[in-house]
Formats: C-alpha cells, structure tokens, sequence
C-alpha cells in the first residue's frame, strides 16, 4: 500500500510543484513523465509485493538519482537546452523500456523460473563453495601485490591491473563471489551451515572495505536485504530510507578514501574525521557521483556542435571484438565510454578514467530516436525474463538473480557496447566452472528439463551456459 501511494503521489507532488514555477518549466516537465512513466511501471505491473529489487525497483532507483535528483541542481540556472534534451532521450527510453517488458510478459502474470539444479549433498555445497571463496581472495590479493605492491589509488590499481590486457585473469577471481552468492541463497532457503556463510561474509566484508569496495559492500547490503525480504519475513520499505544514509556514506567515504590510496588505515581515519568535522561533504561528494546527467549533456552538445561523431552501429559490432586485447590490436575500435570520455572529458580520459555512457545515449549515437527506443525495448524484454528468477523460491533462480544482482542499472549505465555486457559474458562462463565443480562434487544434482526429476549425472558443456545466458530458456 506504502508503494502505491507513493506511486500514486509522485507525479502529483511533481504537478503542484510545476504549477507554483514560473521558470524551468520544460525541466519540470520532464521529470513529471519520467516519474509518471516510472509510476506507470509499477502500478500496471508489478504489486507492492513484487516490486521491491525487481528489475523496475533498480531502474527507477537509477533514472530516480542519476536523473531527477541531479536535475535538481539546475532548478536556479538558466534553462539548459540539452539537459532537457537528456531527460526527454530518457523519457522515450522509459516509454520502450515498460512496452519492451509489457510485450515479453504478453500480459500474464510472472511466471517463477523453473529450477535447473538441487543440493545433493549440503555440507558439500557449503564446504567446496567456502574453499572456492577463500581461495579465490587468497589468489587475488596475491596477484594484485605482484603487479600493484602497495600504495596505489584507484585509478593506479586499474592501469596496473585493467589496462595491461589483464583485465580477464583478474575478473576471473570473481568466481569466488559466486560461490559466497550461492551459500547465501541455500541459507536463507533452507538455513542451514550458517557458519560458513558467517565466515565467508567477514571475509568479504574485511577483503571491500580495505579495498575501498563501494559497490561490493552496497551490493551485500542489499543483498541480505532482498533475501531476508523473500524467506524470513517482508521488509517494509521504510527500512530501505532508514538504511538510505548509511549506502550514501559508503558511496562517498570510500569514494574519497579509493581516491587517495587503498587500503591505508591512515587514509580512512583521515577521512572519517574529515567527514566528521564537514558532514555536508557527505551529500556533495554523493551527488557529484551522479556525474550522468551533465556528462550527457555536454555529449550531446557536442554531437550537434560535429565533435562527436554518428557511430551508426558501430558500436554494437564491437562488442564481437571486445575480448581481443588492446595490446594485441592496438587501433581497436574504442568503448562508446572511451569514445565519450575523450570528446566530452579529455582530462578523464588521459587520467584512465571513463564515465559512462548510458544505454541511451549510445542509442542515440548510433541510430538516433530509433536507438533510443530499440534500446529500450530490448531491456525491458530482458528485464522481464530477469524478474522471474526474482520471482521463484528455488534455489538455481535465486542464485542466478543474486548472480546478476541490480540487472539492468549496469546495461543501462554503461551501454552494450562495455565492459559491463563483456564482463557479463566472462560471468557466464566462470557461473559454468563453479557449477561444473559443484557437480563434480556431489554437492549439487541437476534437475531433468523434461519431467522436473532429479538426474545425478553433471550437466553437459553446453546447458548450464545457455541457461545463464539467456532466461528465456529456463
């Protein structure tokens, strides 16, 4: 009921605002259709009870900060022409975005993902997955001393790591989060060996805040959240506003500290007391990470002024070439990031940092309003699909939805053409290894497609990926 009111609210709070402006008024117009398309997403399909972490909770969250709340900040300036430009591209995105899911659901109810996969043996699964986790921080921490030994940065660590065409050796550490990921989901489920989960958790929890690990920390936030919503007992959303402040705080402090130099204790209690005696700092270094808006709009801008150029498509076909090293293949077409980032902010760029495109813009950039609203249609489609492993209380889809956990703030803030969806398919592949191993040792059995019965054979080469891959499979 919370929701719906709110929902309901929305766009009427933003209307009476409207009404009492005299300027900006195509600013506030354009917020009230992105929170009405917003409302109209939850109202026409989901519940209150579904909507909490499904693919339209993050995606209204994303356009919610990243958007509306930036656009706040121009309230008092003169009226600027492609920041309006912005929210109507993201208007027409949302516009696609709930008929793209609306036409995957066809209008029916969401139907629970089947389950791919069952515990054979429990104590197995949490012993191999916990050897798997452990060993995987283990491997990582190693690795990283021998290319980056201490007193680096953020932006250091990643050219040392991301940019020497290492990037897919270190990603591969992250089969160890799936395996915490895959102990979480089988606790809560069935709540049991909650040890090794405590073990595992603590480790992680040591391993992203020595590493400055913003999105590591927030994810396992909200991950116990969600999970808790969906078998102990439904989380009224007004936890999530009270637990609000302390995401905020992770975002900037780590934000700040990950600037400096990871993993310093002197840097953090410098930061904490710097943040103690400015608190305000909290709130401006939050919102100077929502860096979208602006960042788009200066794109935009210099798209009508020739800088940046029409991609048409070109983009989408490199995302066949992204797996090629740029140390193998030096003039590689860049990432629509790279690409933005050079034209709108060459300082970034020449730093090693890139901002992200969205999904919308790159649309835009390659084939104009069409790209925006194909773009949009093609993640609402997948959002439905991704909505029923939310949807369902077994344990395969539960894992797989806590695998591609926030789908699709991540599509839509990077683009298709990214490191996102590339790093997606890397996932997929490390998903087949841990599920190949768990197999191997009779802690899971796969489950008969045909008839639902338990089968003790592994899966062959060729299931477990598609199933991840694609979940209109499933």
């Amino acid at each position: 009921m919370a929701l719906a009111t709110l929902a309901a609210l929305c766009p009427l709070a933003g209307l009476l605002v409207l009404l009492a402006q005299t300027e900006n008024v195509a600013l506030w117009l354009c917020n009230l259709a992105i929170l009405a398309l917003l409302a109209f997403n939850f109202t026409a399909i989901y519940s209150p009870r579904t909507y909490l972490f499904s693919s339209g909770f993050w995606t209204a969250l994303f356009f919610g900060f990243y958007f509306v709340l930036k656009s706040t900040e121009y309230f008092d300036e003169p009226e600027n022409p492609w920041v309006v430009a912005t929210l109507i591209y993201c208007s027409i995105f949302l516009l696609f975005f709930n008929a793209g899911y609306l036409l995957s659901s066809r209008g029916r109810q969401l139907q629970p993902s089947r389950e791919w996969f069952t515990v054979k043996s429990s104590r197995r699964l949490a012993v191999t997955c916990t050897v798997v986790f452990m060993a995987s921080k283990v491997l990582n921490y190693l690795a990283v001393a021998a290319v980056a030994p201490g007193g680096f940065n953020q932006v250091e660590l990643a050219q040392s790591t991301q940019n020497q065409g290492m990037a897919y050796i270190f990603r591969a550490f992250s089969i160890g989060q799936f395996a915490l990921l895959m102990l979480m989901a089988f606790y809560f489920i069935h709540r049991r060996h909650g040890a090794y989960l405590l073990a595992c958790i603590s480790v992680y929890v040591l391993d992203a805040a020595s590493s400055a690990s913003r999105s590591g920390l927030i994810v396992l936030i909200l991950g116990v959240f969600y999970l808790y919503d969906k078998f102990v007992k439904r989380i009224p959303p007004v936890w999530l506003v009270a637990v609000a402040p302390v995401l905020i705080f992770i975002v900037s402090f780590f934000g700040y500290a990950r600037s400096i130099e990871i993993g310093s204790a002197s840097v953090y209690v410098d930061a904490l007391r710097y943040f103690l005696d400015d608190s305000e700092m909290i709130w401006r270094l939050f919102m100077a990470r929502l860096d979208l808006l602006p960042t788009i709009a200066d794109a935009l801008l210099a798209h009508a002024s020739g800088e940046l150029q029409q991609l048409w498509g070109s983009s989408y076909v490199g995302i066949f070439t992204h797996f090629i090293p740029r140390n193998l293949w030096p003039s590689k077409p860049p990432l629509t990031a790279a690409y933005m980032t050079s034209v709108v902010l060459p300082g970034n760029f020449e730093a090693g940092v890139l901002v992200y495109p969205t999904i919308v813009l790159e649309g835009f950039l390659n084939f104009g309003y069409a790209g925006i609203a194909l773009s949009g249609a093609i993640v609402g489609y997948l959002s439905h699909r991704y909505d029923r492993w939310m949807s369902s209380r077994r344990l395969s889809p539960t894992f797989l939805y806590l695998a591609f956990f926030s789908f699709p703030m991540g599509l839509i803030a990077e683009g298709i053409h990214s490191n996102y969806v590339a790093f997606t398919l890397y996932s997929v592949a490390l998903l087949w290894v841990l599920l190949k191993l768990l197999y191997g040792t009779s802690a899971l059995e796969r489950v008969s497609r045909r008839n639902g019965t338990r089968t003790r054979g592994p899966m062959s080469a060729a299931q477990p990926a598609l199933a991840s891959a694609n979940a209109a499979r499933v």
